[in-house]
């Protein structure tokens, strides 16, 4: 496997990148639909229809994983391309990118239940994704950062995964070496699961 001390800049940003293209995709991207929709009247007339509302839903959801998927195996291939080496173990850092993406698609649905209006649910969304971007270690490591801000940044799920997927894409851990960001991950897809079931309403 690889060891830190062959590991460049961009071996590390990649997993970043990764991370980065899934967060702002699916916590912007689903909230934002779902605001349009909201306005353009298509969850009013989901609801008249005699297809149940969940159907609609995970339709909708399942269409983002799939991207997601996509969106994966072309930032790896480009990565690889501009000479980054996240070769090893990478199923495993695919799956920790799709346990996390689960978070940020929960993220944009609970966003679209608590704010009205497509901008001001971009800007919601925004307001979200951002201090996750630069805080939980795409650019640099959070080890760099105060104590107490990395006392915070445990608490973020963008923290874990890239975390996990810089350790078995890099390093050439294995998924069980990973298991406590693992749980960590999961709880969060629980919790923001709970939470976008009570705050939005199709």
């Amino acid at each position: 496997s690889s060891g830190a001390s062959d590991t460049t800049y961009f071996d590390f940003l990649a997993p970043g990148i990764i991370g980065l293209a899934l967060l702002t995709f699916s916590t912007i991207g689903l909230a934002s639909a779902l605001a349009r929709y909201r306005e353009e009247g298509v969850l009013r007339r989901v609801r008249a229809t005699p297809l149940p509302p969940w159907r609609f839903f995970s339709a909708l959801v399942g269409s983002y994983v799939l991207l997601a998927v996509v969106q994966i195996v072309l930032l790896v291939i480009v990565a690889t391309v501009l000479g980054a080496d996240v070769s090893e173990g990478i199923f495993a850092l695919a799956l920790f990118a799709l346990v996390g993406n689960l978070v940020f698609l929960n993220l944009g649905v609970v966003v679209a239940g608590l704010v009205q209006g497509r901008y001001a649910v971009e800007g919601a969304a925004n307001a979200i994704t951002f201090p996750m971007m630069f805080l939980s270690g795409s650019f640099f490591p959070t080890s760099t950062l105060p104590a107490l801000v990395q006392w915070l940044v445990e608490l973020l799920p963008l923290t874990h995964m890239l975390r996990a997927m810089r350790a078995v894409s890099l390093h050439g851990d294995s998924v069980w070496s990973q298991m406590p960001e693992l749980a960590v991950l999961l709880a969060w897809v629980a919790v923001s699961a709970l939470l976008a079931r009570a705050m939005f309403r199709l």
